[in-house]
């Protein structure tokens, strides 16, 4: 098997069924296609889509809602050389397998694709030794080497998710960065990483489903700030860790202003 394409789904009804319509169409042949589910109750119009299409599709269940956990499980069960991660809210054409794989072939180990989300699009990302994130612009068409790593759009050499210890479970809920300290720790090991653009997707952001931590704004979910805090605590000196936080709690501030200002417009109105 050359590929198994993992993707962690959680109380997501139509728009798993359309990013799996996708993977359906692939005009790649040698591939599996992993759903590692969290969802307690599916609606039964997701339920009967599952049911007939169960030999297409490897189904793993878990009680427990978490990305990593699930992404975690994804990989021990996976039998292809390569592993490719998405979200349960994407779209694709054709050719998106194939276009990891070629890229892999060319001797990268990991593999950040493009995403395409409502008026805008990604670029390959650097994160400095000093915790300052560089996007890379004008190198949005090109294969750029990277050390990060997006976490509905990637690919991986299944021996180096495993050499690297896989994701790690204790960024939950949210879980923000748990991509970035998966990409960084590749890095680190000196694994082969690149961006590549013709691997590419369109990300729909799907409002309900995910992880649900009935907030509207991250900035205002306690476990945002614990993942983020997590990821730099593992990764760089104190000094930096700490400017680090002092800028998150300053954007937080920004934050709460704006929602204090845009609540006080509505009233005056």
């Amino acid at each position: 098997m050359k590929i198994s394409v993992i993707i962690p789904t959680y109380n997501r009804e139509k728009a798993l069924i359309n990013t799996l319509q996708c993977l359906f169409d692939q005009d790649f042949d040698d591939y599996e296609i992993i759903v590692v589910d969290q969802t307690m109750k599916h609606e039964r119009t997701t339920l009967i889509f599952l049911k007939e299409n169960k030999d297409k599709i490897k189904y793993i269940f878990s009680s427990i809602p978490s990305v990593t956990h699930a992404r975690n499980l994804g990989i021990k069960k996976a039998i292809g050389e390569i592993l490719v991660f998405i979200d349960d809210d994407i779209t694709c054409q054709q050719d998106f397998l194939r276009a990891h794989y070629n890229t892999h072939c060319d001797g990268y180990e990991v593999v950040s694709g493009k995403i395409f989300e409502d008026g805008s699009e990604n670029a390959p990302i650097w994160i400095r030794s000093w915790l300052k994130y560089n996007v890379l612009m004008g190198k949005k068409d090109l294969r750029t080497k990277t050390n990060s790593i997006t976490g509905c759009n990637f690919s991986v050499r299944k021996k180096v998710a495993e050499e690297v210890g896989g994701f790690d479970e204790g960024f939950v809920k949210i879980a923000v960065r748990e991509d970035s300290d998966f990409g960084y720790r590749c890095y680190k090991a000196k694994k082969r990483m690149v961006y590549d653009p013709k691997a590419k997707l369109f990300h729909h952001r799907q409002t309900s489903g995910g992880v649900e931590t009935h907030i509207n704004n991250q900035f205002f979910d306690d476990s945002f700030y614990f993942c983020e805090f997590l990821f730099v605590s593992k990764n760089f000196l104190k000094i930096f860790a700490f400017i680090y936080k002092i800028r998150l709690y300053i954007i937080a501030k920004r934050e709460l202003y704006k929602l204090i200002h845009n609540m006080y417009k509505k009233v005056i109105k």
